[in-house]
């Protein structure tokens, strides 16, 4: 006769599953969680990753109907973690966290009937993009965000201007 182990089923978060389940969408090994469990530790802490550092951050969560950690759905969508942690940080629910940038990479800014991407302003008014998206969230108007000179009291930084 076969070794067969019987199936503990965990809850959490209002979704039950065996331990092999959750040590798919956790990445924690099924020992890991099974000895978690063995000394004691409730469902939720059972579940909960190994790292000290993400321990309180990289929470499971269900998006789209798919349960997993954050992590998880950070590498799925290619987003940095870090910006996601510290939008979740600032207070995020776990779905804006994961949203797409707030910046148009190919935001259209018109000044003096002429339309070109912010990159193409930049590189026209030798400018870094991010100096003008900088100059756009400051609330300044068109002739001030595309002016060339250097905004006052702020050293010059990023790449040489020669």
């Amino acid at each position: 006769m076969a070794f067969t182990r019987d199936p503990r089923v965990l809850k959490y978060r209002g979704h039950s599953r065996t331990v092999l389940e959750w040590a798919k969408i956790t990445g924690l090994s099924s020992s890991t969680i099974r000895s978690r469990l063995a000394a004691g530790a409730t469902d939720e802490e059972a579940l909960q990753p190994s790292s000290p550092r993400r321990e309180s951050r990289d929470i499971v969560v269900e998006i789209d109907g798919v349960l997993a950690p954050m992590s998880k759905h950070i590498e799925a969508r290619g987003l940095n973690a870090e910006t996601v942690f510290q939008r979740l940080d600032a207070g995020a629910d776990p779905k804006e966290a994961l949203s797409a940038p707030i910046r148009a990479y190919k935001q259209e800014l018109t000044w003096n009937g002429e339309t070109r991407t912010v990159a193409e302003w930049a590189e026209e008014l030798n400018l870094t993009p991010a100096c003008i998206y900088s100059r756009l969230r400051a609330g300044k108007s068109m002739e001030q965000v595309l002016s060339s000179k250097a905004t006052p009291g702020r050293p010059r930084r990023g790449r040489n201007r020669g």
